[in-house]
């Protein structure tokens, strides 16, 4: 009798053992996509940053409309996630940095 209880006690083992790798290997998956899809958003939002100052009017008000647009929040990414506050934070840097730009050249051209 014994040795069949352990038998059984092993089997249960093995498949609990397989559950916690299936769940690890799936969860790791999803956190790498999660990942690349925040390094690409906030690849993007620093290249539209970068465009726009380095830009006149029209091209900064344009890279602007880019970073309001591009994929919003809980698009790409589960809305209030971590990973989405990440990307928002620098949706929100790289917008303010061009609409104070913006401001700069709107000053330049009225004096």
């Amino acid at each position: 009798m014994s040795c069949r209880n352990a038998i059984i006690g092993l089997g249960i083992l093995t498949v609990g053992l397989a559950i916690i790798a299936a769940w690890s290997t799936t969860t790791l998956a999803l956190t790498q996509i999660r990942f690349a899809f925040a390094e690409d958003q906030t690849r993007t939002f620093e290249l539209l940053r970068r465009q726009a100052l380095e830009s006149g009017t029209q091209g900064a008000q344009e890279s602007l409309q880019g970073l309001i647009d591009y994929y919003p929040s809980g698009s790409k990414q589960a809305a209030g996630s971590q990973w989405d506050s990440i990307v928002e934070r620098a949706r929100a840097s790289a917008i303010e940095d061009v609409k104070r730009y913006l401001e700069l050249l709107a000053d330049r051209g009225s004096k």
